[in-house]
């Protein structure tokens, strides 16, 4: 009997994640940022020799970082990391495994740094990939599941993204059209 190689899954991509953590960040901090710095002017006028800044908050600015910062924060670090569970009993807890990958994830690193045979860097640096592909992943559910309005917000993001990707396409092969056609009315 023939063995049945497996088909290697898709790498799951989640699109302009970067960009859409960014500008969460700034929308969730837009409201407490405005009465800050209401609060920090008044300040200002009343004692003009005090040096003061607004701090974003931990959430508006862990998002500005890496995901795996993004789940150290939520996962680990975190007074709430005990909320977070997984549909299915597992052997492990989210934090624990979480943290075990965290583990992985740098000492993979520091093993890739250190790797002189381009053997064992390849593996090294399969593995720190993977484990970005976890965090990017783990980052993202949190985000949807467990903070009211990131889905929709992340959702009407992502469609307006794609929105103005298809304008500059359209565009773009409009030009290209255009000059094609200046060519061809040259000759």
């Amino acid at each position: 009997m023939a063995d049945v190689k497996e088909k290697k899954p898709k790498k799951p991509e989640i699109k302009y994640q970067a960009k859409i953590h960014e500008a969460y960040s700034e929308f969730i901090d837009k409201e407490d940022k405005a009465k800050a710095l209401e609060v920090l002017e008044e300040l200002k006028k009343n004692h003009p020799d005090i040096s003061l800044a607004y701090q974003p908050s931990p959430l508006a600015k862990v998002l500005t970082e890496s995901n795996l910062e993004i789940c150290k924060a939520l996962f680990v670090d975190s007074e709430e990391s005990g909320a977070f569970s997984f549909n299915k009993p597992r052997s492990k807890t989210v934090e624990q495994t979480v943290r075990a990958n965290l583990i992985a994830y740098n000492n993979a690193k520091t093993a890739l740094e250190e790797e002189t045979f381009d053997d064992y860097k390849y593996v090294y640096k399969t593995i720190v990939d993977a484990l970005e592909v976890y965090f990017s992943i783990a980052a993202e559910s949190a985000l949807r599941e467990y903070f009211t309005g990131y889905a929709e917000f992340a959702d009407n993001y992502t469609k307006e993204e794609e929105k103005k990707q298809a304008a500059k396409s359209a565009k773009r092969r409009k030009t290209e059209e255009e000059k094609k056609r200046g060519k061809d009315a040259e000759k």
